[in-house]
């Protein structure tokens, strides 16, 4: 019988200070990019109808930059921090939804939240490990 104590873990070298950097830094950048587009909305004649695509990037941005922030700290086992990060985001995003908003949940876009999670998260991985190994 295999000794569980034996051999790397999972855990092993996982640094939950690090995942907590980049989701604070994706909420950061959600907010900033929030204000940005309500400033745009207010100033300009784009219209309001856009809404939903401006959330959308605003979502898969924030997720991409705190991924790659969180996968540059950790330098080891990016790919992991970078998905931890989104993942974290994406559960957040959720129940702040379904706390602030009555609505009815709305399945495709779930299905699209989780597509652009999966997204950001594995590209945001692939280029914080790549600025960390320079």
């Amino acid at each position: 019988m295999k000794n569980l104590s034996q051999g790397p873990s999972f855990c092993e070298g996982f640094r939950f200070s690090c995942v907590m950097k980049g989701l604070i830094s994706a909420f950061i950048i959600a907010i900033i990019l929030s204000l940005l587009v309500s400033l745009l909305l207010q100033f300009t004649s784009i219209s309001e109808s856009l809404l939903n695509n401006f959330s959308t990037f605003i979502f898969f941005i924030s997720i991409l930059c705190g991924s790659i922030i969180g996968a540059y700290l950790a330098g080891g086992k990016g790919l992991v921090h970078a998905f931890s990060v989104s993942i974290l985001y994406l559960l957040l995003i959720l129940l702040i939804g379904f706390i602030w908003s009555t609505d009815t949940i709305n399945l495709t876009q779930i299905t699209t939240r989780i597509g652009f999670t999966l997204l950001s998260g594995i590209l945001g991985g692939f280029i914080g490990i790549g600025l960390s190994s320079r």
